[in-house]
């Protein structure tokens, strides 16, 4: 069985849920489950070199992979690499993670959170799963499902890149201001 890519792209933040997944990969080893993580950003709270020792000691290092930062081109190959995205996020100021958009336009199926304003986003058993924040068990049984299960990988992200498409291009932002636009005047007007 070939090794099913997982992306995990944000800053190296506690609160982002990036040693969270490494404890999760831990337990889906240990299930004999065959993957191999990308883990992409810049340091935060959690040093690249502490991320390593992580992974380190909890047997990872053949599993798992520390980037550092990524951008422009470097960050779009991860995303076309990848099988899965994982963001696994309880940041209390979040607001939509706008990697989640960036996952669906390579048409990846997402694990996230229910956090600030990404169910709006990311549909729940459509374009990916959206998890309780802080909900390890359920990141590990919603990473198990999608670990297994290569036809709802991508179907979820066709589907994914269908709302991308249709709901979050430039093209629809402007759309909907000239809306706004249109709406406000028209108020004046009457």
């Amino acid at each position: 069985m070939d090794k099913v890519r997982i992306l995990y792209l944000s800053n190296y933040k506690i609160s982002k849920g990036v040693l969270l997944l490494v404890d999760v990969l831990k337990s889906l080893k240990e299930k004999g489950l065959p993957f191999f993580a990308r883990l992409v950003g810049g340091p935060s709270d959690v040093s690249i070199e502490d991320l390593k020792i992580y992974i380190k000691e909890r047997d990872l290092e053949k599993d798992i992979e520390v980037t550092g930062p990524k951008y422009d081109q470097d960050k779009y190959v991860e995303f076309q690499k990848a099988d899965i995205f994982v963001f696994p996020t309880y940041y209390s100021n979040e607001t939509f993670g706008i990697v989640n958009l960036e996952a669906m336009q390579f048409c990846l199926p997402i694990i996230t959170t229910d956090e600030g304003g990404i169910a709006e986003v990311v549909t729940d058993n459509e374009t990916g799963f959206v998890i309780e924040p802080r909900n390890v068990k359920q990141l590990e049984d919603k990473l198990e499902i999608l670990l297994k299960d290569q036809q709802l990988r991508v179907d979820m992200g066709r589907r994914g890149h269908e709302a991308f498409l249709n709901h979050f291009t430039v093209q629809h932002f402007e759309k909907n201001l000239k809306k706004v636009f249109d709406s406000i005047l028209q108020k004046k007007e009457d």
